[in-house]
């Protein structure tokens, strides 16, 4: 008790070093604090960015191994025999694109499936190099070219006006969530539009062809067997600027690319499409499980991965947690060296 009084006493005889002293350990108290909740703060980013942005994984034809399999191939063979190696399309089957989707850690999944197509009784939005486009005076020859080579070189084959989008879904498809094209009316083409034939239109080439949501337009597939008409459902518009090639081909246009339900792009493209896919798209829950999501599909007999390969990507993830974790090692390192001064 004699030492409680003693310490009182010492305090107000000395009261301006006592305040000056009290002033610094609040100050050092609220910096070791502050330290304390940036790092918390920190740490709850880096959670909610793994939640939000997470990771993609592709299931995709693995081109490098195919090629390599022809090249062996051929090494293998005559001189006599050998063919110079070839592009092969080898689309996936959807059964499998959705064995995978199955899988644990999977928030959500896109498929995509590509071609092209001739517009019908209405005109593409015309590229300045291609002669081709929108000349119907010239008749059905002008928009086609000699096939090449062999026995088949009297046949024709059709050069395309359109590019055909199919997806399971447009929201998450990557032109639409990397912010290039936005949906301006009517509404984005979901998993129930499976079976449907529905399209979403860029804005420059319902604008020419006066089109509104709820009309319907018909597309005609590059061998002029197949034509499917569809009801525009929304309208979107585009930032893409096109690459060079854009210049000389109609269907390379970014204002001539139509969404479709993956199943209408198969459709156009024929009947050994059925039920395929080009490719399939995994989001994780957590970019983290990217590596246990592989590890489980890897184990699934049905896919041939000799044929077929999986492709991460967390870069959006690694750019956004790399400042985040920069932050919360600072206010770590800040709070143990303000103690160890305090000390």
């Amino acid at each position: 008790m004699n030492f409680i009084k003693r310490a009182f006493f010492s305090m107000k005889t000395r009261i301006g070093r006592t305040a000056l002293q009290l002033i610094i350990f609040t100050i050092v108290s609220v910096l070791i604090l502050s330290g304390f909740t940036i790092q918390s703060a920190a740490n709850k980013a880096s959670e909610m960015a793994k939640e939000q942005l997470g990771g993609t994984v592709t299931l995709t034809v693995d081109r490098e191994k195919q090629m390599k399999q022809q090249q062996s191939e051929q090494n293998n063979s005559n001189a006599s025999e050998r063919t110079p190696p070839s592009f092969q399309s080898t689309p996936i089957s959807l059964a499998n694109a959705e064995s995978l989707a199955k899988l644990d850690h999977v928030a959500s999944c896109n498929y995509y499936s590509s071609t092209q197509a001739l517009a019908k009784d209405f005109d593409p939005v015309k590229s300045e190099g291609d002669s081709s486009a929108g000349t119907e005076e010239s008749g059905a020859g002008s928009n086609e070219m000699p096939q090449m080579g062999g026995e088949n070189s009297s046949r024709q084959m059709t050069q395309a006006d359109l590019s055909i989008s199919g997806v399971l879904d447009s929201k998450t498809s990557t032109d639409f969530s990397g912010g290039t094209s936005v949906l301006k009316s009517g509404r984005a083409l979901t998993s129930s539009d499976v079976g449907k034939k529905v399209v979403l239109v860029e804005q420059t080439l319902a604008d020419q062809n006066d089109w509104q949501v709820g009309d319907k337009i018909s597309v005609v597939s590059s061998d002029e067997e197949t034509t499917v008409e569809l009801e525009i459902v929304g309208v979107y518009k585009t930032s893409d600027s096109g690459s060079d090639m854009a210049s000389n081909f109609s269907f390379l246009n970014p204002y001539n690319k139509m969404y479709v339900p993956y199943e209408v792009a198969n459709t156009l493209k024929g009947s050994d499409y059925k039920n395929t896919v080009d490719s399939a798209v995994y989001t994780m829950d957590d970019a983290s499980n990217i590596s246990s999501f592989e590890k489980q599909a890897e184990k699934i007999d049905s896919v041939d991965w000799d044929t077929y390969k999986l492709d991460a990507n967390d870069t959006l993830y690694q750019q956004m947690i790399g400042p985040i974790n920069n932050v919360a090692s600072f206010s770590k390192m800040w709070s143990i060296s303000l103690r160890l001064q305090a000390l």
